[in-house]
């Protein structure tokens, strides 16, 4: 059977009526706003034949403060390093509550994340979308 696309006109027909199984949670989120965002990490400076693997589970860090874990890992041979897929929220570090995570912002340029592999913090590069595959002639 093959795929159809889904257009505007059904979209918002099925918005209108309620009419799938998570129209509520959808407005409880549309109300409430993102609490935590799925990203992918590749991990740099990792000797992948003397240290150890990451297996899902390790702490991620945003600038030296607590924001999530990673939920699986894989070695990617096409860019030879260690990706990770995690979820992170973001902490504000006077208060300790959860903001929201309105935009992309907290994945930018500046923010230094590391995740922590068997008690040693190694830096991860974050991305939002799916990470950049090199080209033949050359490296990440």
């Amino acid at each position: 059977m093959p795929t159809l696309p889904i257009t505007l006109a059904t979209i918002c027909w099925l918005l209108q009526q309620g009419g799938f199984i998570g129209y509520s949670a959808l407005l409880n989120q549309r109300s409430e706003g993102i609490r935590k965002r799925l990203l992918q990490f590749v991990i740099d400076d990792h000797v992948v034949d003397e240290e150890p693997w990451p297996w899902g589970g390790e702490p991620i860090y945003r600038d030296g403060v607590f924001c999530g874990l990673t939920t699986s890992t894989a070695f990617g041979f096409g860019i030879d390093r260690h990706i990770c897929l995690g979820y992170v929220r973001d902490y504000d570090p006077s208060t300790g509550g959860e903001r929201l995570l309105r935009t992309n912002e907290f994945v930018n340029r500046e923010a230094r994340f590391e995740i922590n592999i068997a008690g040693k913090l190694y830096p991860a590069r974050a991305y939002v979308y799916p990470v950049p595959l090199p080209s033949v002639s050359e490296e990440i």
